[in-house]
């Protein structure tokens, strides 16, 4: 396990990196400032498939499957988001975010950190 945990590091980094655009999206968001959010939607889809596919070699040593059906769950809101800011419905975006795509975002990471911890902070 011990070749992994710069990959499980990284993959923590990058998904606290997820938080803070998600809180980002969120605060342009309320504000009005709608100019950054679809590209920082698809950096944060990109940053998600970059996790999943770092850590899926990790995960068959867990032989857990929660951490993936959380990113698959938390790409589909993704996906939702995008076409919303798309369709020019950022009320139901902001909704879809707050509801949905934090919501699993934490519970996706708090999977992940849970598998994750005790082999990156030995």
């Amino acid at each position: 396990m011990e070749k992994y945990t710069e990959v499980m590091r990284n993959a923590v980094d990058l998904s606290d990196t997820i938080h803070e655009a998600l809180q980002y999206i969120n605060e342009q968001l309320e504000i009005g400032n709608h100019s950054e959010v679809l590209g920082l939607l698809k950096d944060t889809s990109d940053a998600v498939i970059a996790i999943e596919n770092s850590i899926i070699p990790i995960l068959k040593q867990f032989s857990t499957e929660i951490i993936l059906k959380g990113i698959d769950e938390f790409k589909v809101v993704l996906e939702q988001m995008e076409i919303l800011y798309q369709g020019n419905n950022l009320t139901a975006l902001k909704e879809v975010l707050s509801i949905k795509g934090i919501p699993l975002y934490i519970q996706w990471r708090s999977e992940m950190y849970k598998a994750f911890y005790p082999y990156i902070v030995s």
